[in-house]
């Protein structure tokens, strides 16, 4: 099997780590006082706070994750228990494809055939595919991780648990304001970022958010390509219209253009434990990784073979007088990868939704979320890390999906109840190009 490791860049900035999930704020007047923002969650489907939700959630701030230096989605694992993000599946390309779990449970593959074990949703939209999910922490009020089983109130794919985004919201009446970002740091990073809000009146108001992120890359090719560059752009702008108090609707399109070479891999160790099934004549199936490590030239080709049995009958794992031997040679040093085949990620999402409320009274309610959304990549990585036509990986992935969602929201007395109905409707479509040559 192949030994890859996945190295990360590191960016000039100042940060410190937070106490807890929630902001805290220092006053002026006073060094050890301290006030303890408390964080309103909506992991039951009505807002409450986040000590009263009897569910095990962890909730951040959007002030908070900003305090945590995070951009970008799978940073949050550093400080969520029991999540593993992992950007850049095994066998993916895409720079941007998510692999999330939350308790042991979850998916890694990205193919439009398979369906993840964490849901992640977007002010309410669910997000189906993780191609482009590792989304961009711009302009947030609040993330919540929500743990174990959430089928009841957020549907499908949330055995593990869900993944909510609540982005910030324009306000009728508010006031005018906006900000202005900026990052550099190692290998030419430049993160740039904006933000505007803009009451037009008591009753509409429009918020927008853009945000530019790049990156040279910094593992070097043999032919010249420099893995792990970034050059991101995505944007959103929401729309909110409340004529009163008992209606009001938004309105938000969202956009993510990405082109990247493919993430930083190196080839770091090559596993040849297999190769000691190699006994003369093969006796049982072959080993997994047989044909990635050419064992089979040296019954089925002339010439010098990559690996063969010596005269005691031993499996050898290497030739190095042969020049198709897929081995440790192609260990590059540090920052150098050996892979010669296409390389690259190129995505590009777009997503647009409405919300609707309606307050029929006050203890009823109806709401109607809107959502359609659209994923079209292109991606690419030699999965040998060597100039031979070992494995190689090539895919090309559309989607479109269209949600309905319907809520009627009531209270009495003691008692909230919800009672809901769901549409979700996808078309995608997948061509895998896969070049597994014995050479």
């Amino acid at each position: 099997m192949n030994a890859i490791s996945l190295r990360t860049s590191l960016c000039l900035a100042i940060a410190a780590a937070a106490a807890g999930a929630a902001a805290a704020q220092e006053p002026a007047n006073s060094s050890t006082a301290r006030l303890m923002e408390e964080i309103v969650v909506n992991a039951r489907g009505v807002e409450e706070g986040l000590q009263d939700a009897p569910i095990a959630v962890s909730a951040f701030t959007g002030e908070t994750l900003d305090y945590r230096g995070v951009d970008s989605l799978d940073q949050i694992e550093r400080f969520v228990p029991s999540l593993t993000l992992q950007n850049n599946p095994s066998f993916g390309g895409a720079s941007n494809s998510a692999a999330i779990y939350l308790r042991g449970v979850g998916q890694k593959e990205f193919l439009p055939t398979t369906e993840p074990g964490v849901g992640l949703y977007v002010d309410g939209v669910y997000v189906a595919r993780s191609v482009g999910a590792i989304l961009d922490i711009i302009d947030i009020e609040r993330l919540e991780v929500l743990r174990g089983p959430q089928g009841t109130l957020f549907g499908r794919n949330t055995i593990g648990g869900a993944i909510s985004i609540a982005t910030r919201k324009p306000e009728p009446g508010g006031e005018f304001g906006g900000s202005l970002s900026a990052a550099a740091g190692t290998d030419s990073l430049l993160h740039l970022r904006g933000t505007v809000h803009i009451p037009v009146s008591d009753s509409f108001a429009i918020r927008g958010s853009l945000a530019s992120m790049t990156q040279d890359g910094y593992v070097e090719r043999a032919d010249g390509i420099d893995l792990g560059d970034d050059d991101t752009f995505t944007g959103r702008v929401s729309f909110a219209f409340q004529p009163n108090d008992s209606f009001s609707a938004l309105v938000t399109a969202d956009m993510t253009r990405d082109r990247e070479n493919g993430p930083a891999l190196e080839l770091i160790g090559i596993d040849f434990t297999d190769l000691s099934q190699l006994q003369g004549v093969v006796l049982a199936p072959p080993p997994p990784m047989a044909f990635i490590h050419n064992v089979t030239t040296a019954a089925l080709g002339p010439g010098q073979p990559c690996a063969a049995t010596d005269p005691a009958g031993n499996g050898v794992t290497s030739n190095p007088a042969s020049a198709n031997c897929y081995d440790a040679r192609y260990i590059g040093a540090d920052g150098k990868d050996e892979g010669t085949a296409p390389a690259y990620s190129e995505t590009d999402v777009f997503g647009l939704s409405a919300t609707l409320d309606f307050n029929l009274s006050d203890t009823l309610a109806i709401k109607s979320i809107t959502a359609y959304r659209e994923l079209d990549s292109d991606f690419a990585r030699d999965g040998d890390h060597s100039p031979h036509r070992i494995s190689q990986f090539e895919d090309t992935l559309d989607q479109e999906q269209f949600t309905q969602e319907l809520q009627l929201i009531g209270t009495h007395d003691r008692l909230d109840w919800i009672l809901g109905a769901y549409y979700f409707s996808e078309d995608g479509n997948n061509v895998n190009t896969l070049d597994f040559t014995v050479s």
